[in-house]
């Protein structure tokens, strides 16, 4: 029994100790709670500031790449990290600026292409002109040269008319 009494004695003591520090040991487990909680919140914070730039960092290249092409600059191009949807999007993006480069190179042949063939029309359109008026020109010769003959031709009859009336004139003489 005194050995039990001892033991019953002891708990009370224990249970007086608690009773005595519960405050304390509220509080404590309170701090404890929100120091774990502020923890969590911060850590969550920065997971989450980390996780943000490397989603926002590759679409700001992005949004970089598309100012300078429509600058006019289809030298640039973005370096592509990673294989997710961003990744895919930045290497479509290159694979854009690739084929925008290459129709303007094929657009500045052909502005070369039409220009020539402009050029030659040009040309074929002064040498039809020239055509033109040399076949004028020789139309023009070619009714002088007929008005020529006509008068010619007028001339000889008038010379045999007066060739005839001049013999006539010496027969009858």
């Amino acid at each position: 029994f005194p050995d039990n009494a001892r033991h019953v004695m002891a708990v009370n003591q224990v249970f007086q100790a608690i009773g005595y520090y519960q405050e304390e040991a509220r509080f404590l487990f309170i701090g404890l709670f929100v120091s774990f909680y502020l923890i969590l919140a911060a850590l969550a914070v920065g997971v989450g500031y980390i996780f943000s730039r490397r989603l926002t960092s590759p679409l700001l290249r992005l949004v970089d790449g598309t100012r300078m092409v429509a600058e006019g600059n289809l030298d640039y191009s973005i370096e592509v990290r990673s294989r997710d949807e961003i990744g895919q999007l930045m290497a479509s993006f290159n694979q854009m600026i690739e084929s925008i480069k290459q129709n303007q190179r094929l657009a500045q042949e052909r502005e070369q292409e039409r220009l020539e063939v402009a050029a030659q029309s040009a040309q074929h359109e002064a040498d039809l002109e020239v055509a033109r008026l040399r076949t004028h020109a020789l139309q023009v010769e070619n009714d002088a040269k007929d008005l020529e003959l006509k008068r010619g031709q007028e001339l000889e009859r008038a010379y045999q008319e007066l060739e005839e009336a001049h013999r006539q004139l010496q027969e009858a003489q």
